[in-house]
């Protein structure tokens, strides 16, 4: 059973179940359209699959930077409150 079977059954609201599908499906599914798309047509979009590979990399490792961040920032707040 998928993560998208789990939401449709949950308790959640319609309206909150499909806004969080599409704010996390929608990025990378366009992502893996342009980069196919480049990939196939890679003669004439050589320079466009560089800039979104580009791009997509830097997003990412800002991502994981803030992520590593917030994980080490929650590791920190539990070892001074135990109960937290």
């Amino acid at each position: 059973m998928s993560l998208q079977h789990l939401g449709a059954i949950s308790k959640i609201k319609p309206r909150d179940y499909i806004l969080a599908n599409l704010i996390g499906k929608f990025p990378s599914t366009a992502l893996e359209v342009a980069i196919g798309t480049d990939i196939v047509n890679f003669q004439e979009n050589m320079g466009r699959l560089g800039i979104i590979v580009l791009v997509a990399g830097v997003v990412y490792f800002i991502l994981w930077k803030v992520y590593k961040n917030y994980i080490n920032k929650k590791n920190a707040e539990q070892e001074h409150d135990p109960n937290a």
